[in-house]
């Protein structure tokens, strides 16, 4: 029985702590239209032009056209 205590005094404690860590902030999608495009080893680099205007973005290896509307999340 003082197992069943003790693993529920960790469970309790562990909750409370845990509610006061800090949230991580979200990261946001980089959305917009494909202006140019350069392939390296692993890598693609865009430029593209987006509501806040022109942006680069780095993802793994992709063959995308110029003009291409994208939707980037953890660019």
């Amino acid at each position: 029985m003082k197992w069943l205590h003790a693993t529920f005094f960790l469970l309790c404690t562990s909750a409370s702590w845990s509610a006061g860590l800090p949230v991580p902030p979200s990261i946001p999608t980089v959305k917009g239209e494909v202006l140019e495009v350069k392939q390296v080893p692993n890598y693609t680099y865009l430029r593209l032009k987006t509501a806040d205007g022109e942006s680069w973005a780095a993802v793994s290896t992709a063959q995308l056209a110029v003009g291409t509307q994208v939707s980037i999340q953890n660019a």
